[in-house]
């Protein structure tokens, strides 16, 4: 069978299939699109579009200003810690402020985008550029896309007006 590749992330298409380690993440991200929640949203509703759109992280938002990202890790490990229902908790209870997160720049190589993941301890990165952001890169993207195994997107798994898709 086919490997699957997120919807978020662009083939790349060269002479040998491959990426170069010196290209820009700005290059593997899609169209800018990625899931979004506000930040008083409760825990369920990230989870569910977490779940339903099979992404690694969710952006969130406040006021329309990105100031962080949540993942299905930061949910299950708050709510069990406190034995707390997701419809009770609220995504500014759990997720990670952007000190926290693994941010690039667009023109970040993929070689330093894996750099700044592997010293931030994360499987993810978001591409960003002052306060917009443009995507979300997982490693097994940049590995994907590195390796040549990458195929191409056929539509988007990302949900219209469900969470905010921005």
């Amino acid at each position: 069978p086919p490997q699957r590749r997120p919807a978020h992330v662009r083939s790349m298409s060269s002479s040998s299939g491959r990426a170069q380690a010196d290209m820009a993440c700005k290059e593997l991200v899609a169209s800018g699109e990625f899931n979004s929640v506000e930040y008083n949203d409760t825990l369920y509703d990230a989870s569910m579009i977490l779940i339903n759109y099979e992404v690694p992280c969710v952006i969130v938002e406040k006021s329309g200003s990105w100031i962080g990202a949540i993942s299905l890790k930061d949910i299950v490990t708050f709510c069990v810690l406190r034995g707390m229902d997701p419809e009770m908790g609220e995504v500014q209870d759990a997720f990670r402020v952007k000190g926290n997160v693994a941010i690039a720049d667009p023109e970040t190589s993929l070689s330093e985008a894996i750099e700044i993941m592997k010293n931030e301890n994360q499987t993810e990165i978001v591409v960003a550029s002052e306060e917009k952001v443009l995507g979300v890169l997982t490693a097994v993207d940049i590995a994907l896309a590195l390796d040549g195994k990458g195929e191409q997107q056929h539509g988007s798994n990302f949900a219209p007006n469900e969470g905010r898709t921005t």
